[in-house]
């Protein structure tokens, strides 16, 4: 079983150990390289993609993502079996293949790009595009990110890169928790600066954000000094702490998006190491941003979010109509 497991990493270190020796021989390596068939692969089952992948392109179930550690790729099926490795550009190219063979159309119609939070992978965020699929008729790209193995940056490089994929359909709409939210409005700063109008994409339309840390999190800068929480929560988690740093990189979205809080809805704490009403992670009032449409809190944890009933029907309300519970008891936040 072990070398089973080996074959693809051994077959990786021979492949750059030759690549570097032909590009010292051979400019147009790159671009041979690109051509070449993928490395041999044999199709295994994995987990999806958890805190060292990162998906780049995501069709129709299939995935090829990147492996941030090892900076390699793989194409995954819609079971999370790897159909091929190696480059991207031999992944992209395999998956053409798929495409052709098994006639998968382009999706079409309202989408929903939906971004998990810290530690978690796509799983984590089922049930919301379950709900959204099954209820809205949304075709829906839940994204699997290495969340704690690179900077904010570099998850919405690899966001901006499945957003790329899906111009076949006619509306975009972003869902996010926790720290899925700061990755998305990183992609909508980036987006902004590369807009030589400053306008953005016309298909987007609504956004919803589930216990976004908006204003950062006090939690984040009180155990910013501690070495074990600071190896848990990654490289996002000091950016966090450095607030100031990272708040400025950040837009606001220009389109309609609506924020779900988790507290009690009073003054009493929670969590003793985050001030005032608060989900145990995050405080009510560190969720807030100016220009949200709408703004609810319930009674519902930080993990819990997710998967509450309430918090599923408020986000496919908004989505649809841009309000959580009616329009005339909207509660927008403004300056």
């Amino acid at each position: 079983m072990l070398a089973v497991v080996l074959v693809p990493f051994v077959a990786l270190g021979c492949a750059r150990l030759f690549g570097e020796s032909r590009r010292d021989g051979d400019e147009d390596a790159a671009a041979d390289k690109a051509d070449d068939a993928p490395p041999f692969n044999l199709p295994l089952r994995t987990s999806g993609g958890n805190q060292v992948w990162s998906d780049v392109l995501v069709y129709r179930g299939w995935r090829i993502q990147k492996n941030v550690v090892l900076e390699h790729y793989r194409l995954l099926d819609p079971g999370d079996v790897r159909r091929a490795w190696g480059t991207r550009e031999q992944c992209a190219k395999r998956f053409e293949e798929v495409k052709k063979d098994q006639k998968l159309e382009p999706p079409k119609g309202k989408c929903v790009v939906v971004v998990h939070g810290l530690w978690r992978s796509r799983d984590a965020m089922t049930p919301v595009a379950e709900f959204l699929e099954k209820e809205g008729g949304y075709h829906v790209v839940n994204v699997t990110y290495a969340s704690t193995r690179e900077h904010i940056g570099d998850h919405a490089r690899n966001l901006a890169s499945v957003v790329d994929e899906l111009d076949s359909v006619d509306e975009i709409n972003f869902v996010a928790c926790s720290l899925g939210n700061l990755v998305v409005r990183r992609y909508l700063f980036e987006q902004q600066k590369k807009s030589k109008d400053g306008k953005f994409d016309p298909r987007f339309k609504r956004m919803v954000m589930l216990a976004p840390p908006n204003q950062g999190a006090q939690i984040a800068r009180r155990f910013s000094g501690d070495a074990v929480v600071r190896a848990a929560w990654g490289v996002p988690g000091d950016e966090i702490a450095e607030w100031e740093k990272l708040a400025v990189k950040l837009a606001t979205p220009p389109f309609e998006f609506g924020i779900l809080a988790g507290g009690k809805g009073t003054e009493k704490v929670r969590n003793p190491l985050v001030g005032g009403d608060d989900d145990y992670l995050l405080a009510v009032e560190e969720t807030k941003l100016v220009g949200a449409r709408d703004f609810a809190v319930l009674p519902v944890t930080h993990a819990s979010i997710k998967r509450d009933p309430t918090a599923l029907e408020y986000t496919l309300r908004f989505l649809r109509e841009g309000h959580f519970r009616a329009d005339a008891k909207r509660e927008p936040i403004e300056r």
